[in-house]
C-alpha cells in the first residue's frame, strides 16, 4: 500500500487530469496492482490524498518511485510533489 498526501495544490482540475491520464495508467501497469483511489482533502481542492493498494510491500515501493518520477517530470503546478509519502504492507484488510 503507498498513501501519498499532497498539500497546496493550485490546480484541482489539471490534478484531475494527470490522475487519469498519468497516475491511474501507471499503477494498472505495475505488477501486483490492486486499487487505487483519491480524495480532496478541502472543499477548496488545494489538499488531496491518494492511496494506492499492491499484492507486496515490494511493489507498492517499485510502483511509488516511477509515480515520483513522473509527478517531478510531469506533475508541474497541477500536482506539487507529496509533502508525505506512507508505504508498506496493509495491516488490515476488509471489503464489503
Amino acid at each position: 500500500m503507498v498513501i501519498r498526501k499532497f498539500e497546496a495544490m493550485t490546480d484541482p482540475d489539471g490534478a484531475v487530469r494527470f490522475a487519469r491520464e498519468t497516475s491511474i495508467p501507471l499503477a494498472r501497469s505495475s505488477p501486483g496492482f490492486l486499487a487505487f483511489y483519491s480524495a480532496w482533502g478541502d472543499p477548496g481542492r488545494t489538499r488531496a490524498a491518494v492511496v494506492t493498494l499492491f499484492d507486496s510491500r515490494e511493489n507498492a515501493e517499485r510502483a511509488n518511485e516511477r509515480t515520483l518520477a513522473l509527478i517531478r517530470e510531469r506533475g508541474g503546478s497541477a500536482v506539487p510533489p507529496p509533502t508525505r509519502v506512507v508505504a508498506g504492507k496493509a495491516l488490515v484488510a476488509a471489503g464489503a
